[in-house]
């Protein structure tokens, strides 16, 4: 499952708290999934601001994160992390070294 460094969980923590969601309010990660002319499929992931999860969304133990199902297949092996610039957040993925 996605693993969350230190700084990914304290920057989720931070956007949730400033937008002044309910309790339960979190950050949703989803998958999209495209093909373009001809080329290999590609798959996209988005962070969105939810006040709660959907239906079928799997929950990261500890933390506001909730992953749509096919996205949860996708990270399954990701590292996500966090880095704070001036007030800007900027995320990646990391491949986790197991």
């Amino acid at each position: 499952m996605l693993t969350l460094t230190n700084d990914a969980e304290n920057a989720i923590e931070s956007i949730v708290a400033r937008a002044g969601t309910p309790e339960i309010a979190g950050v949703r990660i989803s998958a999209e999934h495209s093909r373009g002319n001809g080329q290999s499929p590609a798959s996209e992931v988005r962070l969105s601001l939810i006040d709660s999860p959907e239906a079928g969304d799997e929950s990261l133990a500890g933390s506001k994160v909730f992953l749509e199902p096919d996205a949860a297949v996708l990270l399954d092996d990701k590292v996500l992390d966090a880095e704070i610039d001036d007030g800007e957040i900027r995320f990646s993925l990391n491949q986790r070294a197991d």
